[in-house]
Protein backbone atom coordinates (compact mmCIF):
# COMPACT_ATOMS: atom_id res chain seq x y z
CA UNK A 1 0.00 0.00 0.00
CA UNK A 2 0.69 3.53 -0.91
CA UNK A 3 1.01 4.60 2.93
CA UNK A 4 2.07 8.30 2.63
CA UNK A 5 -1.10 9.11 0.68
CA UNK A 6 -2.91 8.17 3.34
CA UNK A 7 -2.84 11.03 5.62
CA UNK A 8 -3.24 14.54 3.85
CA UNK A 9 -2.95 17.72 5.94
CA UNK A 10 -6.56 19.42 5.78
CA UNK A 11 -6.98 23.18 5.82
CA UNK A 12 -10.03 24.80 6.30
CA UNK A 13 -9.61 28.43 4.14
CA UNK A 14 -12.02 31.42 4.50
CA UNK A 15 -14.32 31.96 1.07
CA UNK A 16 -12.48 32.49 -1.72
CA UNK A 17 -13.56 33.72 -4.84
CA UNK A 18 -15.35 32.02 -7.60
CA UNK A 19 -13.59 28.27 -8.40
CA UNK A 20 -12.61 29.20 -11.93
CA UNK A 21 -11.33 32.48 -10.61
CA UNK A 22 -9.27 31.17 -8.20
CA UNK A 23 -8.35 28.13 -11.20
CA UNK A 24 -7.04 31.01 -13.63
CA UNK A 25 -4.86 32.77 -10.83
CA UNK A 26 -3.41 29.37 -9.78
CA UNK A 27 -2.33 28.25 -13.43
CA UNK A 28 -1.11 31.54 -14.42
CA UNK A 29 0.95 31.94 -11.37
CA UNK A 30 2.00 27.80 -11.39
CA UNK A 31 1.24 26.91 -14.89
CA UNK A 32 -1.40 24.76 -15.98
CA UNK A 33 0.31 21.53 -16.90
CA UNK A 34 -1.58 18.93 -14.88
CA UNK A 35 -4.14 21.31 -13.70
CA UNK A 36 -7.40 20.21 -13.50
CA UNK A 37 -11.14 21.98 -12.65
CA UNK A 38 -14.13 20.25 -12.30
CA UNK A 39 -17.30 22.51 -11.85
CA UNK A 40 -21.08 21.88 -10.61
CA UNK A 41 -22.45 25.15 -10.75
CA UNK A 42 -26.25 24.75 -12.43
CA UNK A 43 -28.23 22.22 -12.84
CA UNK A 44 -31.02 20.50 -10.00
CA UNK A 45 -30.15 21.53 -6.51
CA UNK A 46 -29.59 18.09 -5.54
CA UNK A 47 -26.92 17.65 -8.15
CA UNK A 48 -25.07 21.38 -7.57
CA UNK A 49 -22.90 19.84 -4.45
CA UNK A 50 -19.34 21.46 -5.38
CA UNK A 51 -16.28 22.04 -7.48
CA UNK A 52 -12.89 21.25 -7.13
CA UNK A 53 -9.43 22.10 -8.38
CA UNK A 54 -6.65 19.54 -8.69
CA UNK A 55 -2.81 20.25 -8.82
CA UNK A 56 0.65 18.86 -8.56
CA UNK A 57 0.44 15.05 -9.72
CA UNK A 58 1.73 12.83 -7.22
CA UNK A 59 1.03 10.00 -9.90
CA UNK A 60 0.62 10.11 -13.97
CA UNK A 61 -1.08 6.97 -15.41
CA UNK A 62 -1.34 6.66 -19.10
CA UNK A 63 -1.91 4.09 -21.43
CA UNK A 64 -1.77 3.55 -25.12
CA UNK A 65 -2.86 -0.14 -26.52
CA UNK A 66 -1.22 -2.37 -23.83
CA UNK A 67 1.64 -0.02 -22.83
CA UNK A 68 1.58 1.07 -19.50
CA UNK A 69 3.08 4.26 -18.04
CA UNK A 70 3.34 5.00 -14.08
CA UNK A 71 5.28 8.47 -13.56
CA UNK A 72 5.58 10.05 -10.04
CA UNK A 73 8.55 9.55 -7.04
CA UNK A 74 9.64 6.47 -6.39
CA UNK A 75 7.91 6.38 -3.12
CA UNK A 76 4.71 6.06 -4.98
CA UNK A 77 5.67 4.01 -7.93
CA UNK A 78 7.35 1.19 -6.90
CA UNK A 79 4.04 -0.09 -4.92
CA UNK A 80 2.29 0.29 -7.25
CA UNK A 81 4.12 -1.55 -9.72
CA UNK A 82 4.84 -4.22 -7.53
CA UNK A 83 0.96 -4.50 -6.80
CA UNK A 84 0.32 -4.40 -10.27
CA UNK A 85 2.59 -7.33 -11.12
CA UNK A 86 1.71 -9.72 -8.20
CA UNK A 87 -1.83 -8.64 -9.50
CA UNK A 88 -1.46 -10.47 -12.80
CA UNK A 89 -2.91 -7.68 -14.99
CA UNK A 90 0.80 -6.41 -16.14
CA UNK A 91 4.03 -8.13 -17.37
CA UNK A 92 7.13 -6.41 -16.96
CA UNK A 93 8.40 -6.96 -20.83
CA UNK A 94 11.63 -8.17 -19.83
CA UNK A 95 13.72 -5.98 -17.17
CA UNK A 96 13.04 -3.00 -19.56
CA UNK A 97 10.94 -1.10 -17.02
CA UNK A 98 8.55 -0.78 -19.04
CA UNK A 99 4.85 -2.56 -18.33
CA UNK A 100 2.67 -4.44 -20.52
CA UNK A 101 -1.02 -5.06 -19.92
CA UNK A 102 -1.16 -8.22 -20.51
CA UNK A 103 -4.12 -9.97 -22.61
CA UNK A 104 -7.26 -10.65 -21.21
CA UNK A 105 -6.50 -7.53 -18.89
CA UNK A 106 -7.93 -4.01 -19.63
CA UNK A 107 -6.62 -0.54 -18.49
CA UNK A 108 -9.91 -0.94 -15.82
CA UNK A 109 -8.44 -4.20 -13.96
CA UNK A 110 -4.64 -1.69 -13.88
CA UNK A 111 -7.30 1.16 -12.57
CA UNK A 112 -9.06 -1.53 -9.62
CA UNK A 113 -5.35 -2.85 -8.85
CA UNK A 114 -3.63 0.42 -8.10
CA UNK A 115 -6.79 2.15 -6.16
CA UNK A 116 -6.74 -0.52 -4.40
CA UNK A 117 -3.47 0.09 -2.89
CA UNK A 118 -4.66 3.81 -1.65
CA UNK A 119 -6.58 3.97 1.95
CA UNK A 120 -7.97 7.38 2.63
CA UNK A 121 -7.81 8.27 6.29
CA UNK A 122 -9.90 11.81 7.23
CA UNK A 123 -11.57 13.00 9.93
CA UNK A 124 -15.02 12.00 10.58
CA UNK A 125 -16.19 15.40 11.85
CA UNK A 126 -15.50 16.96 7.85
CA UNK A 127 -16.45 14.94 5.14
CA UNK A 128 -15.65 16.32 2.20
CA UNK A 129 -16.98 16.38 -1.30
CA UNK A 130 -13.41 15.39 -2.98
CA UNK A 131 -10.15 14.75 -1.33
CA UNK A 132 -8.68 12.14 -2.92
CA UNK A 133 -8.95 10.67 -6.44
CA UNK A 134 -7.98 10.34 -10.12
CA UNK A 135 -8.69 13.18 -12.61
CA UNK A 136 -8.25 12.63 -16.10
CA UNK A 137 -9.72 11.07 -18.98
CA UNK A 138 -10.69 8.06 -21.25
CA UNK A 139 -10.46 8.28 -24.32
CA UNK A 140 -12.96 6.93 -26.88
CA UNK A 141 -10.67 3.77 -28.05
CA UNK A 142 -10.98 2.80 -24.48
CA UNK A 143 -14.13 0.79 -25.84
CA UNK A 144 -12.10 -1.28 -27.85
CA UNK A 145 -10.44 -3.35 -24.62
CA UNK A 146 -14.09 -3.22 -23.40
CA UNK A 147 -15.60 -4.97 -26.51
CA UNK A 148 -15.11 -6.66 -29.79
CA UNK A 149 -14.90 -3.52 -32.46
CA UNK A 150 -13.34 -2.97 -35.77
CA UNK A 151 -10.51 -0.77 -35.97
CA UNK A 152 -11.75 0.94 -38.91
CA UNK A 153 -10.04 4.53 -38.43
CA UNK A 154 -6.29 4.71 -38.40
CA UNK A 155 -4.95 6.46 -35.02
CA UNK A 156 -3.31 10.11 -36.37
CA UNK A 157 -3.22 11.67 -33.17
CA UNK A 158 -1.24 9.37 -31.11
CA UNK A 159 -3.13 10.29 -27.39
CA UNK A 160 -3.16 8.18 -25.19
CA UNK A 161 -6.15 5.71 -24.41
CA UNK A 162 -6.13 6.71 -20.48
CA UNK A 163 -4.57 9.82 -19.01
CA UNK A 164 -5.21 10.05 -15.31
CA UNK A 165 -3.28 11.98 -12.60
CA UNK A 166 -3.55 11.63 -8.93
CA UNK A 167 -2.86 15.14 -7.40
CA UNK A 168 -1.15 16.22 -4.61
CA UNK A 169 -3.07 19.37 -3.60
CA UNK A 170 -6.99 19.32 -4.07
CA UNK A 171 -8.98 22.62 -3.22
CA UNK A 172 -12.30 21.26 -2.47
CA UNK A 173 -15.58 23.71 -2.51
CA UNK A 174 -18.86 23.16 -1.14
CA UNK A 175 -21.44 25.67 -2.96
CA UNK A 176 -24.17 24.97 -0.32
CA UNK A 177 -22.43 26.87 2.67
CA UNK A 178 -19.64 24.35 3.44
CA UNK A 179 -16.06 25.40 3.98
CA UNK A 180 -13.67 25.44 1.43
CA UNK A 181 -10.61 23.23 2.00
CA UNK A 182 -7.24 22.43 0.89
CA UNK A 183 -6.19 18.68 1.30
CA UNK A 184 -2.32 18.48 0.78
CA UNK A 185 -1.12 14.89 0.28
CA UNK A 186 2.37 14.46 1.36
CA UNK A 187 4.37 12.21 -1.32
CA UNK A 188 7.77 11.81 -1.28
CA UNK A 189 9.12 12.26 -5.36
Amino acid sequence: PVEQYSHPLVLDLPFLDHPYAVFERLVSRLGARHACLLESLSGPAEAVRGSMITLAPALRIRTKGSELELAGGEAIVAPLRAALLAGGVVSDSGGTGRLHVLPGATPLDVLRVIQCQFALDLPPAAPPLFAFGFCGYFGYDVVRHLERLPATLPDDLGCPDVSLILPRAVLSFDHRGGPTRLFLHQIDG
